[in-house]
């Protein structure tokens, strides 16, 4: 799983960065209200570096500021959990939802809702907190999320099962605190949406409850175990992001 998960990303990065601005021809409305056409030669930070497509006095570069995009969006991600959990490999997926407002800082705040399996099905419900410091077509982001992963992992046995065996007649599991932290790039394909991927790490906790009943006894003796997870995993997520 390793190597095609370690292809893919690759293959998404290199994807990603073939969407940069640099060599286009563009349409730069400059700070005194009129226009210019030429060509991207460069992008910083907060600026954009173009050469006029009519010839200027020496061949002047004409620089302009470009204003971080602010709003309401929406983003929609599908991520792979990976780790192991008391030395057994248990990886698991996640699909998440998320609704944010970003600044013009680049800053933007959020919340969430999704869905993962990591054994137990698990529903999270985050706040998020995201930067993105360029307004370019590609950009890096940080992205950080807190909440609490709901269970949806409650099961009942109807018939007796013999406690030696090892199967409990029933399971109640509850959720607990979930916690991440990723950095990532997005490519803005289009003006207003972007192609994203990240890496980062989870956490999520999450207790289940085992009753058995013991086989033989009388007065349907039960047995009881309390199993607590703490579910650390490398997290590589794809999504997609529109304004």
């Amino acid at each position: 799983m390793n190597k095609y998960l370690s292809a893919t990303i690759g293959f998404l990065f290199t994807v990603l960065v073939g969407f940069s601005q640099t060599g286009k021809s563009v349409v730069v409305r400059l700070n005194d209200g009129s226009y210019i056409h030429g060509t991207i030669v460069s992008q910083t930070a907060d600026s954009l570096q173009v050469i006029a497509a009519e010839p200027l006095p020496n061949n002047q570069l004409v620089v302009t500021k470009r204003p971080k995009d602010k709003g309401m969006f929406t983003s929609i991600s599908l991520s792979i959990l990976s780790g192991k959990e008391n030395s057994i490999s248990n990886d698991g997926v996640s699909l998440k939802v998320v609704n944010a407002y970003q600044t013009s800082s680049g800053v933007s705040y959020g919340v969430g809702v999704g869905i993962e399996n990591l054994g137990p099905t698990l529903l999270p419900i985050f706040a998020t907190l995201q930067y993105f410091p360029l307004n370019t077509k590609l950009s890096p982001y940080v992205l950080l999320r807190a909440g609490y992963g709901f269970s949806l992992s409650n099961s009942e046995v109807t018939h007796s099962v013999p406690y030696y065996y090892g199967r409990p007649t029933s399971t109640n599991t509850r959720g607990g605190v979930m916690l991440s932290a990723s950095v990532g790039l997005a490519s803005f394909v289009f003006k207003k949406s972007a192609l994203t991927v990240s890496v980062g790490y989870q956490y999520q906790h999450a207790v289940t409850n085992e009753t058995y009943t013991i086989w033989g006894a009388t007065q349907n003796q039960k047995a009881y175990r309390e199993l607590s997870h703490n579910f650390n995993r490398m997290e590589v997520q794809f999504g997609f992001l529109f304004k």
